[in-house]
């Protein structure tokens, strides 16, 4: 691992799975690059908690031992004071780096959007950061490219927003978060669900190449949970007698339900008996493990652009297919309604389209009197 000077930046070297790979350190001079180093150094050596390193390394023993000492080194980097925006990027790319299996895509935007805010403020220290820099930000982003759209900033708002409660909830370094107040999604006009064609053959290529993101897929197709509420499932949130999965908030996991509210949904056979096969604990994460909702995201896109399907369709649009799916058999909006956890009926039905087909059916079924 080394530093050097590379066309006017410092840029650091090091070693990932055999390969030497370079990231920008934004430093402004050879000492601030050996610091971010040093940073990089020790939270690259931390390891994660026994149970996940057991999931991770064959010699399981071995990296018990490590895990102690290797989490003390890391909890001294999150409690040094005078941090400035640099030192924590290291830390961001090794969070998301582990909780994404090294997404490229989620890296890349991990480093370029805490460029942006180091280049709109400078690189100020962490415990100094307000929401006043984050409207720098938004005005630097306005001038470094006129054309952008304030869509497109949102997007970049909440990545920051994301960033900074892994520094406030995962390492203890700030207390509030910059990124105040509630950011809107962009509207679209039509959402777009999938066809019954399109759902067979996303089911047969993540069968065969992705048990993972096949098992998330499954689960949301049969009840339409979002990719957050997927991922955060626990077996014990099944009650198999019942034949119910309860959602509710969890705080040792930091999992909220979107309206902060509890829901329970009944189950079908078939899937319960799917859950059943996938069963191999009482407890812990049903798929496994937490994964970040972003290796999920990208890896269910990755599919649906080999299957060359419109790129608007994401894995949020299984919960689609299953709302409109829902409607057409039981026609019950109000029980969709509770199913989905939405906060309102409007919310509901902005998620079902009608089809021509769907809307002839329901025209010959109406009977006038003259």
């Amino acid at each position: 691992m080394f530093i050097t000077l590379l066309k006017g930046e410092w840029v650091l070297y090091y070693m990932k799975n055999g390969k030497r790979t370079k990231i920008k350190t934004y430093a402004k001079s050879e000492e601030e690059a050996n610091a971010f180093k040093d940073s990089f150094n020790i939270v690259k050596s931390a390891t994660l908690p026994t149970e996940l390193c057991q999931q991770k390394s064959k010699n399981v023993e071995q990296e018990q031992n490590i895990t102690t000492n290797n989490a003390n080194n890391l909890m001294l980097v999150a409690n040094k004071k005078n941090k400035v925006l640099s030192d924590v990027l290291p830390l961001l790319i090794q969070t998301y780096s582990y909780n994404t299996d090294g997404d490229k895509k989620a890296l890349k935007t991990v480093e370029r959007t805490w460029r942006f805010l180091i280049e709109a403020n400078g690189n100020i220290r962490l415990d100094f950061i307000s929401p006043t820099h984050i409207n720098r930000f938004k005005a630097y982003m306005k001038e470094r490219n006129p054309k952008i759209k304030k869509e497109a900033i949102d997007v970049y708002l909440r990545f920051l927003k994301a960033y900074f409660n892994y520094l406030i909830n995962e390492y203890k370094l700030l207390v509030n978060n910059p990124v105040i107040g509630k950011i809107p999604k962009s509207q679209k006009g039509k959402r777009l669900t999938f066809s019954d064609e399109q759902i067979v053959a996303l089911y047969n290529i993540l069968k065969n190449n992705n048990p993972t993101i096949f098992n998330s897929f499954y689960i949301s197709l049969h009840t339409g949970f979002r990719l957050n509420e997927v991922i955060n499932l626990e077996w014990k949130n099944i009650d198999f007698e019942k034949g119910t999965i309860e959602l509710y908030n969890k705080e040792e996991i930091q999992f909220k339900t979107k309206s902060r509210k509890p829901r329970t949904i009944v189950i079908d056979s078939d899937f319960k008996q799917f859950l059943l096969n996938l069963k191999n604990s009482d407890e812990g994460f049903v798929l496994g493990r937490k994964f970040h909702p972003d290796y999920v995201s990208h890896k269910f896109k990755h599919y649906c652009s080999k299957l060359n399907f419109h790129k608007d369709l994401t894995y949020h649009s299984i919960r689609h297919y299953y709302a409109s799916t829902f409607i057409k058999y039981n026609q019950n909006i109000y029980m969709l309604k509770e199913m989905l956890g939405h906060s309102s009926l409007e919310t509901t039905q902005l998620y079902l389209s009608v089809g021509i087909e769907e809307q002839a059916r329901c025209v010959s079924n109406i009977s006038y009197p003259v």
